[in-house]
Order: structure tokens, then C-alpha cells, then sequence
């Protein structure tokens, strides 16, 4: 018992340094309302490749009217100021429900 109350603080200290940062990459925060369905543990690799960020493709997958316009060489995703960009470059996510996902720089580009 006096082993366990010696060790209890640095038991406590290990989990903070090592055990948040494990969290974080679990579920580094909730999703906006628009993808909301996807959150949750088993829902991950619809969006990410396992150990990367977001894959652009698997955006398309699901996001098939832009993938269309793609396709097509039409509309602002396929402009040359957005049609080499990985979609996370102005799009972001898990940073809770009512966030706006456009990136902010992007959008003040834009007015």
C-alpha cells in the first residue's frame, strides 16, 4: 500500500503526459453538424487513411457532386487556385459541431 501511494503521483503524471495526447489521436474532437454521422471510433478510416491526415479521395467518395464538377473542369474546385489543393487545406474538421469548415484565410481570399 505504501508502494502504491508513493507511485500514485507519477502513476498520475505518466497518464497526463503519455495518456491525453493518446486521446487526442482516438478522437481529437467532435465533428461538424454536416458529418456528424461519421464520428465515432469505427468510423475513422471513412476519412482518413490509417496513421495519415484526411484523404482527399475518400472526401470525393462521398463527396460526389464536386468530384462530378471535377470531372467536368467546372466550378471552383476545379479553378486553378483550388484544383491542386488537398481538401483539408480549406476544408477542416473536428473542432465541434457549429464550426464553419472553410479555412478562414481561404475565405477572407475569396471577398
Amino acid at each position: 500500500m505504501i508502494v502504491v501511494r508513493f507511485f500514485k503521483p507519477y502513476i498520475i503524471w505518466v497518464f497526463c503526459i503519455i495518456g491525453f495526447p493518446v486521446m487526442a489521436q482516438i478522437s481529437p474532437g467532435k465533428l461538424t453538424d454536416a458529418h456528424k454521422e461519421l464520428e465515432g471510433i469505427a468510423s475513422c478510416t471513412k476519412c482518413h487513411d490509417l496513421g495519415q491526415s484526411v484523404s482527399s479521395a475518400k472526401c470525393l467518395d462521398c463527396h460526389d457532386e464536386i468530384q462530378a464538377l471535377l470531372d467536368a473542369k467546372r466550378g471552383f474546385h476545379a479553378s486553378k487556385e483550388a484544383v491542386d489543393k488537398e481538401c483539408i487545406e480549406c476544408h477542416s474538421e473536428h473542432h465541434g459541431r457549429k464550426f464553419d469548415m472553410m479555412n478562414e484565410l481561404f475565405t477572407n481570399s475569396r471577398r
